[in-house]
């Protein structure tokens, strides 16, 4: 079949989580004539699982509102964070004020954000998985369950494990790098009036039970609201895990939910990859561009909603710069997100994680976690 028998669109964009939907959201805000040419395919259908802490930053706060995104799900505004650290040293907890963080139920959070790239005429098609590539001159076409699709730029923002991450490394010959880490979430209901989290309207990110296990990362524990009910979101995530470990991730957590009086059931563990940002990844190849967790999201503190934010504005105005110049290459890709802010968010919190998580005994613990602690929240950027 030649391209031309083929449906056809300026930009297919596979994934509509925050990197996908924003990146379509731009793309059409900054050129309304692509409005009928984006199509964002995903591979199930909203509401979806999908492990995350859902903390909002002051920084996704910034991206939602330069999108023009109203926040029409349940959330809680957060009076504070507390940071959980120790050593064979020191002990220590720190209270930050969380300067207009809050807590959301991921689900409710990506099912509005499709919602709103609807709102605008932006087509987002659910339950039709993007399955394999292939890659021409003019085009790459994209085979889903159901057809075959030609796009003339092609995004990839469908998560840690990407099928268009994988075919771009197959496309190129290269291995792709490991930087992934393991992460599992336990949702608790609980009593609002009495649990802490709920009731001193604080998130815990706790890293000694992690750090004393050998697993360098941290437990979280964030009040979250769903259908009028109070849960605790808590989970563990270990971006560096020592061979000698004395806990695997899910005792660990066990270890952190029994401190707050909660039983874990393991039936109702959820466990998904991260995939963190390095600047020797792939990032692009000629029509193909990757965002989000495809990409690579914070390494230090696994942060993903707003880079993935971040990410859709890179990629828009390396998009709409591809069509002004009929240029479809995408070779300065890599060198736009460095030189952006969130290229430099992104590296500085790489070396602040290559301190924290690959020391074995950090000796200045408390001064690097002010480093980290000064690192929690970035500024707004511009497009």
């Amino acid at each position: 079949m030649s391209r031309s028998e083929y449906p056809q669109y300026d930009v297919i964009i596979v994934g509509s989580g925050p990197a996908g939907i924003s990146t379509a959201i731009n793309v059409v805000k900054h050129m309304p004539s692509l409005q009928d040419h984006v199509l964002v395919l995903e591979k199930q259908k909203h509401p979806r699982k999908k492990l995350c802490g859902g903390g909002l930053s002051q920084y996704a706060m910034c991206l939602l509102r330069h999108l023009d995104i109203k926040m029409d799900m349940p959330s809680i505004k957060l009076k504070r964070t507390r940071i959980v650290m120790n050593s064979n040293e020191y002990s220590e907890s720190v209270a930050v004020q969380s300067a207009e963080l809050c807590t959301v139920m991921r689900e409710e959070f990506d099912e509005a954000l499709v919602r709103s790239a609807r709102s605008l005429g932006i087509e987002v098609i659910e339950e039709e998985p993007a399955v394999s590539l292939s890659f021409r001159d003019d085009a790459v076409v994209v085979t889903t369950l159901k057809r075959d699709l030609a796009t003339r730029v092609l995004v990839g923002a469908d998560g840690a494990i990407s099928t268009i991450r994988r075919a771009l490394h197959q496309k190129l010959g290269v291995r792709g790098k490991r930087n992934t880490c393991s992460a599992i979430r336990f949702m608790e209901k609980v009593d609002s009036s009495v649990t802490p989290e709920h009731k001193n309207l604080e998130a815990v990110m706790d890293f000694s039970c992690t750090f004393r296990n050998g697993i360098r990362g941290y437990a979280w524990s964030f009040p979250v609201i769903t259908q009028g009910q109070a849960w605790l979101n808590t989970g563990v995530n270990g971006f560096n895990i020592l061979q000698k470990r004395e806990k695997s991730l899910k005792a660990t957590l066990e270890d952190f939910l029994a401190s707050k009086g909660i039983s874990m059931d393991e039936s109702r563990l959820e466990e998904n990859p991260i995939r963190w940002f390095h600047p020797s990844s792939i990032f692009s190849a000629n029509r193909v561009l990757l965002v989000g967790d495809a990409a690579g999201v914070d390494p230090l503190w696994g942060e993903g909603i707003s880079f993935s934010l971040a990410y859709g504005q890179v990629a828009a105005k390396a998009i709409l710069r591809g069509f002004e110049n009929n240029d479809f290459s995408f070779s300065t890709y890599k060198e736009q997100l460095l030189e952006h802010e969130l290229g430099k968010a992104l590296m500085n919190r790489l070396q602040l994680a290559d301190k924290l998580y690959r020391s074995r005994r950090p000796d200045n613990m408390s001064e690097l976690m002010m480093s980290v602690l000064s690192s929690r929240y970035s500024t707004p950027m511009d497009f």
